[in-house]
């Protein structure tokens, strides 16, 4: 269990202007602009609050001391950027000035409290029993299941209910760039991590995302879990497990449709083999993508909602007519 913001002495000595919305569990994100523009996240909607750092000086040194704790680098002049997960899973990006134009910039995505359980977001409308089914169809049979979408659509979230569906007698490995937890229940997880960011002047190897994909194919796994397929690299070691009969059930990608998540995993597989036709490419994604579900967040009124709205399967590597949900007659077409 993640280790509550309130008890980690790096967040709750150097981020206390912001500790209340760490311990809170219905912030999704903090956003500071600068020391006197902290908003926050809640259901979905960015509100302004009322706190503050008390200068560009302790905003800067906070930023500082993650990194340090982190033993990471953070400079104006050499690693202006800052990528990194706290001790509890919260997850931290920063960005120095001038590349951040006035102040330093942060973003702060606090570790869930609670995690949704697929009951949870089927109470929330997040999907449909019938959905639900499909997919746990699909990862019992083996097939692939992609959850495609923005930044902060839940994606993951969903990826971590359906974690559920496999089986509790298989091996599952699971490979991240950053640890989220997404398998949280089942009792046989070896969690990979490629997050470790090499220090100025470390010529120790770097692992990525493709690399531990790989080297699962030699870890005797049932299952293979891919957090997120960003890179070419991870795009061809996905689909490199996938053609030597490996079961990848769950995986994410950031789309902004159904058939975009298709397009988008065929340009960065041919981004890693440019010299194969683009068809060949298209019949390796259509192939070896089972299933497609694409969720967004939808504006309801006041409330925003996040929410699965196309399925996409595909049939002897063939896309089907996909589903879409109408948010204007609640219903699928």
């Amino acid at each position: 269990m993640a280790e509550p913001a309130a008890r980690n002495p790096l967040l709750a000595y150097y981020g206390e202007p912001i500790r209340p919305f760490l311990d809170d569990p219905e912030v999704t994100e903090i956003c500071i602009n600068g020391p006197s523009e902290v908003f926050v996240e809640r259901g979905g909607r960015l509100f302004r609050t009322e706190a503050s750092f008390k200068s560009v000086e302790e905003l800067d040194e906070y930023v500082r001391q993650i990194a340090h704790h982190l033993k990471q680098d953070i400079d104006p002049d050499t690693h202006p950027i800052l990528d990194a997960r706290l001790d509890d899973g919260s997850r931290v990006n920063a960005v120095l000035p001038p590349y951040s134009v006035g102040f330093t910039s942060v973003t702060i995505r606090p570790s869930p409290k609670r995690r949704m359980s697929l009951d949870d977001l089927l109470q929330l409308r997040m999907l449909d029993e019938a959905v639900a089914r499909r997919v746990e169809s699909a990862i019992r049979d083996g097939d692939s299941v992609v959850t495609a979408g923005g930044t902060g659509s839940g994606k993951t979230t969903l990826l971590r209910a359906f974690s559920t569906f496999i089986p509790r007698d298989e091996r599952v490995l699971v490979v991240e760039d950053t640890t989220e937890n997404i398998v949280p229940d089942h009792p046989h997880v070896v969690q990979l991590e490629a997050a470790r960011r090499r220090r100025h002047g470390d010529d120790r190897m770097e692992v990525t995302m493709g690399s531990l994909i790989t080297n699962t194919l030699r870890m005797r796994g049932d299952r293979i879990v891919v957090g997120e397929i960003r890179t070419p690299e991870a795009a061809a070691a996905f689909f490199w497990a996938r053609n030597t009969g490996h079961s990848v059930p769950l995986s994410t990608v950031h789309a902004n449709s159904g058939g975009e998540t298709f397009l988008r995993l065929r340009n960065l597989l041919a981004s890693a083999g440019p010299g194969i036709p683009l068809p060949v490419h298209d019949e390796m994604v259509k192939s070896n993508i089972n299933l497609v579900l694409h969720v967004r967040k939808l504006r309801v009124g006041d409330e925003v909602r996040r929410r699965v709205v196309e399925v996409v399967e595909t049939e002897a590597g063939e896309m089907r007519d996909a589903l879409r949900y109408d948010p204007e007659c609640d219903a699928w077409a």
